[in-house]
């Protein structure tokens, strides 16, 4: 008998919230009536799938974030750790605390994840090593240059690709240390992956899992939570 595999959580929470121009980390935001933080711990650790969470912050936040995870009485942190100066040094401080088989991380922006999604996810990432969600692209793509279109992308087999992202331990900390001994910079964990030549199972992912980046997402993020009446899917 194969004894299932432990799984662990690195969720990205360490962001300014520039864009938003909120005065403050967007993921401490409100949202009816819940820090968009909450939400998106909320998904994990209700999961019965993972295991234990690490948190990974910015120092500023810690008060007021511990002060959350306390009143949400979440039982699944394991740490809660300060990130680096970009998204790929926090991500690794993360990592460091986690020993599971399996490493699965997300960004705490993506508020409206599912238990579907993360769960469909850990499964892939069993099972053929690594594992992203995405949804297909619709629009019409284009190649920019110098503000003007220069060509059209066939968008037949083009995703965007969201998180949660999951892997195999040793694989995410082998891409994680090759990129910085070379000085390499992705825009996700997959791209680090990538330069390894493993390939990356394709997860459905979903419209709704939207990264609240801008203060139009929170609206539309105020309007899903209405829609699924504020629970965690």
């Amino acid at each position: 008998m194969i004894e299932a595999p432990s799984k662990g959580a690195v969720i990205v929470a360490a962001g300014s919230g520039k864009r938003m121009s909120a005065g403050k980390n967007k993921l401490l935001l409100n949202v009816l009536g819940k820090s968009i933080l909450s939400y998106t711990v909320s998904a994990f650790d209700k999961c019965k799938d993972i295991d234990e969470i690490i948190l990974v912050i910015n120092e500023i936040d810690r008060a007021e974030i511990e002060s959350i995870i306390k009143s949400e009485k979440f039982s699944k942190i394991k740490a809660v750790v300060n990130g680096g100066k970009t998204r790929q040094e926090s991500v690794m401080a993360g990592l460091k605390m986690l020993k599971t088989d399996i490493v699965i991380i997300h960004d705490g922006a993506r508020c409206l994840v599912t238990q579907e999604i993360i769960k469909s996810c850990l499964k892939a990432a069993w099972e053929y090593n690594c594992a992203a969600c995405g949804i297909i692209s619709t629009d019409t793509l284009k190649h920019v240059e110098n503000g003007y279109i220069t060509s059209t992308i066939d968008r037949n087999n083009t995703y965007r690709i969201q998180t949660p992202q999951a892997f195999k331990r040793d694989i995410i900390i082998n891409a994680h240390q090759k990129a910085l001994s070379e000085g390499f910079s992705g825009t996700d964990d997959c791209s680090l992956v990538e330069r390894l030549g493993i390939p990356i199972k394709f997860v459905e992912g979903s419209e709704e899992n939207i990264k609240v980046t801008k203060k139009e997402d929170l609206l539309l993020a105020e309007y899903i939570l209405s829609v699924r009446g504020n629970k965690i899917l």
